[in-house]
């Protein structure tokens, strides 16, 4: 008789996180996976067709939560200087927990599509939550305005900026 597991895709995601955050991309196989949830390797098979859909699942719900810290950030304050902030606190945040996946050359070898793509999604997000104080508080408001915060915050955060030097420049558009 085939035993029933609860969860089975959830469990899945955390042992492949698990993995990739403290043995790095190499480490992480669909073997080890398997075997770290007491599964067959078949079994993996029938939720995720590659470790890089794997990877790209945890990192992709672990985005969400940080989006969600953002949302409620954006909702509480109309300061500029505090929504920035709280956008570069869970950028940067999300960029040291991933940083073992972000920095890996194997791993940016095949994801360098899907870290283009994940860099205009979250630029795009980032932007949403951007526009409403920018129309608001802005010197002179303008629909590209948000994009280039969201994408600054996005490469600046990434390249080791502190948040003092970045809104040092972003303080000038309001």
């Amino acid at each position: 008789m085939p035993k029933y597991i609860e969860n089975v895709r959830e469990k899945l995601i955390a042992a492949a996180r698990d993995q990739a955050l403290h043995v790095g991309y190499a480490g992480v196989t669909i073997r080890s996976v398997a075997k770290a949830c007491d599964l067959g390797v078949g079994t993996v098979y029938n939720y995720f067709k590659s470790k890089e859909e794997l990877i790209h699942m945890f990192m992709y719900e672990d985005w969400s939560k940080s989006v969600e810290v953002i949302q409620a950030c954006s909702e509480q304050t109309d300061s500029p200087e505090e929504l920035l902030r709280c956008i570069y606190r869970e950028l940067y945040r999300f960029m040291e927990e991933h940083q073992c996946l972000l920095t890996d050359k194997n791993a940016a070898k095949v994801f360098a599509q899907a870290y283009a793509e994940g860099h205009l999604y979250m630029r795009n997000q980032l932007a949403g939550f951007i526009k409403g104080v920018c129309d608001r508080k802005a010197k002179e408001p303008s629909e590209f305005l948000p994009y280039f915060l969201a994408d600054s915050l996005l490469i600046w955060t990434a390249s080791g900026k502190s948040f003092e030097e970045i809104y040092g420049v972003f303080k000038a558009h309001f």
